[in-house]
């Protein structure tokens, strides 16, 4: 869907920010808004006709010799898929 208007964000935090604000709807992950709903500053919309995403996935070419960085990466993704996707607090 095309959408126009005077404001196209690329954040997600600056987008969740101006939706707290009253400016727009945001369309942001969940689990990262979640914050914002329990507070109640945001609401919910069209729940309806956003797909649920099963998580992460993750390819890379096999399991020997990963550089450092990605294996690294691997377990902060896991770390985080643990911990139910608890990001920080958006301020």
């Amino acid at each position: 869907m095309d959408v126009s208007g005077p404001l196209i964000l690329s954040d997600t935090t600056l987008a969740l920010r101006a939706a707290e604000d009253g400016i727009c709807l945001a369309c942001v992950y969940e689990q990262y808004a979640r914050n914002a709903l329990e507070a109640g500053r945001v609401v919910a919309v069209l729940d309806d006709w956003l797909p649920m995403l099963p998580g992460f996935f993750r390819y890379y070419p096999g399991r020997k010799r990963l550089p450092a960085g990605l294996r690294a990466f691997i377990g902060l993704v896991r770390q985080m898929t643990a911990q139910n996707f608890s990001y920080p607090k958006v301020s």
